[in-house]
C-alpha cells in the first residue's frame, strides 16, 4: 500500500508517528481503535522499499513489543516472518524468534506448536511458515495431504504434540506437529477437494460433461503443473469412479482449446506446463507489463521477457516499457548473482543485449561482483560478462541447444585474442555443444595458432576429450581443421575412444563416434589422407576392435575398407588364415544375442518404467510412509544391480558359431560326445559355450558339471558324471565328433 486514503504518499515521519501511537492507545482506554496488523506490515514494507532501514527496524521493534504485550501470537508470527526475509534468513535469528514467541503466550497448545518447528536448526522463514500453518490448524479446519487427500482437523494434543485428522482415505490419522507443518496444506471452499467432498454428485456431473472447468479448478487449487502431474493428481482419488483419465483429458483439451486463459502444451509433451491465468492478459499489453513489473521470480521474469521478444507485432519500446524491462533485468541479474545461477544469468544478459542494453545497474556485494564484468561499482558490462569462460561453461550444459549459436555470436572470439585464449585454455572440459558452436570462430580468428597448439597438446596425453575428438572427426572435410593433426592420429584416437566403458554424456558421444565409422563417405575421406603404412595399421586396429561394434557392423566396416583398398587383404592374410580359437569365455551367437536383448529390454523398457513408477509414487506424498515409493526404489536397486551384472558378462563374453573349432581326439568346447553307460544304452551331448543350453538337442554349457567332467578326455576313457539323483555314475566315452550342422546352425542363430 503505497498511498494513504487521501492519496498522499506516506512519509517516513507519518509512518513513524503511526507506530508510536501504539503506546498511547495501550495506555488510553478511550483511545481510537488500533488498525489491523496487516496495515502496519504494509507500512513496514514501504520503509523497506524506500531503504529507510533504521526507521523500519525501530518501527518493527515497536510493533513487536506491542504484539508481545497483547499476546497476539498469530500476528507476531507474521511480523517475524517479514523480518526474517529482511535479514536474509540467518539461522541465528531462528533462536531469537523462538524466544520471542515463547515469551508472548502461556497457551500450552501454541507453545507446543512453536517448539515443533525446529527453530535454530532450519531457516527461520521456513520455520515461521510452518508455524503459521500449525496455528491455523485448529479443530474443524479443512486441509489436504498429498498421500491421504482431503481432511478435517479433528483434535490436537499439546502433550504429545500431535494432530488427528479425518482424511477421506485415512480417518483418525495422527501426525506429529513437526511433520504436519511440512505435509499439510490449508484449503478453502474453492479448492477442488472441498468441492468434491461437499458436492460429490455435482462434481461427478462436472467431470463427465465439463472437464475443462474441472481442470481450471485443479490448477487454481494446486497451481500450474504439467499434464503428467495433473494426471497423477486427478487419478489419485480425485476423479470419480468410472471416469477414466484418457477420456476426461481428451474432453478437457477440446473444451480448453480456444480458452484464452489456457495455453496447452503439445499432445506429446506431457512434461510441459499447462499455462493458466484466471484473468488472461495479452503479452505486451499494459496489464501484462504491470504484471512483469511486479514479478520477483527470476526464471519467470526471463521467460516473460523472452515471450515479449518473440512477439511478431511487438509494441514499440517507449520510456515506460524500457524502464520496466531495465528494472526487471537488473533484478534478475542480482538474483542470479545471489544464487550463482549462470544459466539464468546468461539468458538475462542475452535478452538485455537483444533489447538494446549495453549495461545494467546492479548493486552487488564485492563477492558477487566477481561474477560480472563491471563498468563501475554499480553497473554491469553485459557483453564483457559473456567473455568470462567459467560463466559460459557453467551455463552451456543447461541451456537449450537453440540458444548456443546466438550466445556464441555475442562473444568476440575472432577479433579478441585474449577472450579466445580464455576458452582455448579450457578446451578439454568444454561440452560438445560449446565446442561445436565456437571452435571454427576461434580457428578462423586471431587465436587460431593457440587453438591448434592446445589441440596437439591434448592429443599428446592419454585421455582425450570425447567432445573435442567428435568435433575433429566431424570436421575432417575442412582444411583448416585437418591441418592441425594427421588423419592417422585422429582415426586411431577415435578407435581407442571406443574401447573404455563410459557413462553419461561420454557414452552418448562414444556412440556418435562409433557411428562415423559406419559412414562410408567419412571413412573414405579419412583413410585417403593416410599413407599406405598408416592405412595398414589402421585396418589392423579395426580388426582388433572386438568390443567396439556388433560383429555384423564390424565386418561391414572391414568390407568397406577392403573395397576401397584391396591391398589391405594381403596385410591381414596371416592373421585371417589362422582359424580363430575359442577364448576362455565364449558362447554361441544365439545365446549372446538373447543376453544382449535382455540387456536392451532392461535399459530401454524396465528401467524407464521403474523411473516413471518412482516419479508417480513421489507425487503421492511423504516418502517415509509411501509404500509405493519404497517398493519402486527397491526395484530400482535390483535393476541397477542386474544392469551392472549383464554389462560385465557381455564385456567378458565372445560370440562364436563353433565352426572354426578344430577337430581333436579329445573333448573340447565345440565337440559332440557320445557316452556308453553301464546298462548298455548311449547318450550324446553337444558341449557349447557358457550360456548355451538346450536339453532337447543335447546341448550343455561348458561350465556345467557334466561338461567339466568330460573336457580333456579321449575316446575310451572312463569318467564319472553327475546323474539326476545327484550321485555320480561311471560311463565310457564311446566317440568324439565335430558338431553336426543342425547344432552349428543353432549356435549361429539360424
Amino acid at each position: 500500500m503505497l498511498f494513504s486514503e487521501s492519496s498522499t504518499p506516506l512519509s517516513t515521519e507519518n509512518i513513524e508517528r503511526k507506530f508510536l501511537c501504539l503506546d498511547k492507545n495501550e495506555n488510553n482506554a478511550g483511545g481510537s481503535s488500533i488498525p489491523p496488523v496487516e496495515d502496519f506490515l504494509s507500512s513496514l514494507m514501504i520503509l523497506h522499499e524506500c531503504k529507510a532501514l533504521e526507521s523500519r527496524d525501530q518501527c518493527s521493534m515497536v510493533l513487536q513489543q506491542h504484539l508481545v504485550d497483547q499476546c497476539d501470537f498469530s500476528s507476531l508470527v507474521k511480523l517475524l516472518k517479514v523480518r526474517a526475509e529482511w535479514l536474509g534468513d540467518m539461522p541465528i535469528y531462528g533462536e531469537e524468534c523462538r524466544d520471542i514467541l515463547l515469551s508472548s503466550t502461556k497457551d500450552r497448545m501454541l507453545l507446543a506448536k512453536a517448539e515443533s518447528v525446529l527453530f535454530g536448526k532450519e531457516k527461520p522463514v521456513t520455520c515461521l511458515k510452518r508455524l503459521e500453518l500449525l496455528v491455523a490448524l485448529v479443530p474443524g479446519a479443512i486441509c489436504c495431504d498429498k498421500t491421504w487427500g482431503y481432511g478435517v482437523v479433528k483434535k490436537l494434543d499439546d502433550f504429545y504434540k500431535r494432530i488427528v485428522v479425518d482424511f477421506d482415505r485415512k480417518p483418525d490419522h495422527a501426525m506429529a506437529f513437526s511433520y504436519a507443518g511440512q505435509a499439510l496444506k490449508i484449503i478453502d471452499d474453492k479448492h477442488i477437494l472441498t468441492f468434491r467432498h461437499a458436492n460429490p454428485a455435482a462434481f461427478d456431473e462436472k467431470c463427465r460433461k465439463k472437464a475443462g472447468e474441472v481442470v481450471a479448478m485443479a490448477l487454481n487449487s494446486y497451481g500450474q503443473m504439467s499434464v503428467l502431474h495433473l494426471e497423477s493428481e486427478m487419478t489419485n482419488g480425485i476423479l470419480p469412479a468410472g471416469v477414466e483419465w484418457k477420456s476426461f483429458w481428451t474432453q478437457a483439451r477440446a473444451q480448453l482449446k480456444n480458452d484464452q486463459r489456457f495455453k496447452l502444451p503439445p499432445t506429446a509433451k506431457k512434461n510441459d506446463l499447462i499455462e493458466f491465468a484466471e484473468n488472461a492478459k495479452v503479452a505486451g499489453d499494459s496489464d501484462w507489463f504491470a504484471d512483469l513489473a511486479a514479478l520477483n521470480d527470476v526464471p519467470e521474469i526471463i521467460n516473460r521477457i523472452f515471450e515479449f521478444m518473440l512477439l511478431k507485432d511487438r509494441p514499440e519500446i517507449d520510456d515506460t516499457i524500457r524502464e520496466i524491462l531495465k528494472t526487471r533485468l537488473s533484478f534478475s541479474l542480482k538474483g542470479c548473482a545471489t544464487t550463482h545461477n549462470d544459466k539464468d544469468k546468461v539468458r538475462t544478459i542475452m535478452a538485455a543485449v537483444s533489447l538494446g542494453f549495453k549495461e545494467l545497474p546492479v548493486e552487488l556485494r564485492s563477492r558477487q561482483s566477481d561474477e560480472f564484468a563491471m563498468v563501475d561499482e554499480n553497473n554491469v558490462d553485459l557483453l564483457g560478462t559473456l567473455t568470462k569462460p567459467e560463466i559460459i561453461l557453467n551455463a552451456a550444459s543447461k541451456m537449450p541447444a537453440g540458444l548456443m549459436s546466438e550466445l556464441v555470436s555475442l562473444i568476440p572470439l575472432k577479433d579478441n585474442a585474449e577472450v579466445a585464449r580464455g576458452f582455448v585454455d579450457i578446451l578439454h572440459v568444454l561440452p560438445f555443444n560449446l565446442i561445436e558452436s565456437m571452435a571454427l570462430s576461434i580457428l578462423e580468428g586471431v587465436a587460431s595458432a593457440s587453438f591448434a597448439d592446445q589441440v596437439r597438446k591434448e592429443f599428446s596425453g592419454i585421455d582425450v576429450s570425447f567432445a573435442l575428438l567428435l568435433w575433429l572427426c566431424r570436421n575432417q572435410d575442412k582444411e583448416i581443421v585437418t591441418s592441425i593433426l594427421p588423419a592417422a592420429v585422429i582415426g586411431t584416437q577415435a578407435l581407442l575412444a571406443l574401447e573404455p566403458e563410459v557413462m553419461g554424456e561420454n557414452l552418448r558421444l562414444q556412440h556418435l563416434i562409433a557411428a562415423l565409422f559406419r559412414d562410408e563417405i567419412w571413412l573414405e575421406c579419412q583413410t585417403q589422407r593416410m599413407t599406405d603404412v598408416e592405412r595398414g595399421a589402421f585396418f589392423a586396429r579395426v580388426r582388433a576392435a572386438d568390443g567396439a561394434w556388433e560383429p555384423l557392423k564390424k565386418r561391414a566396416i572391414e568390407k568397406c575398407l577392403l573395397k576401397l583398398y584391396p591391398e589391405l587383404a594381403a596385410s591381414g592374410a596371416t592373421e585371417s588364415s589362422a582359424p580363430a580359437q575359442p577364448t576362455q569365455r565364449i558362447t554361441s551367437w544365439k545365446s549372446l544375442s538373447e543376453r544382449k536383448e535382455k540387456h536392451r529390454m532392461l535399459v530401454e523398457q524396465e528401467m524407464p518404467k521403474n523411473n516413471q513408477d518412482i516419479e508417480a509414487a513421489r507425487i503421492l506424498g511423504d516418502l517415509r510412509e509411501n509404500f509405493e515409493y519404497q517398493t519402486a526404489k527397491e526395484q530400482q536397486r535390483i535393476l541397477i544391480s542386474r544392469q551392472a551384472e549383464l554389462e560385465l558378462e557381455l564385456r567378458e563374453m565372445r560370440g562364436t558359431d563353433f565352426s572354426e573349432v578344430e577337430f581333436a581326439d579329445k573333448v573340447v568346447v565345440g565337440s559332440e560326445v557320445t557316452l556308453l553307460h553301464a546298462d548298455g544304452h548311449t547318450s550324446t551331448f553337444q558341449i557349447l559355450g557358457e550360456w548355451d543350453s538346450d536339453l532337447a538337442l543335447g546341448i550343455i554349457p561348458s561350465r556345467s558339471r557334466m561338461a567339466e567332467a568330460l573336457l580333456g578326455h579321449v575316446a575310451g576313457d572312463k569318467v564319472m558324471i553327475p546323474s539326476d539323483e545327484e550321485e555320480e555314475v561311471d560311463v565310457t566315452i564311446s566317440s568324439i565328433q565335430p558338431l553336426p550342422r543342425t547344432i552349428l546352425d543353432w549356435a549361429s542363430g539360424r
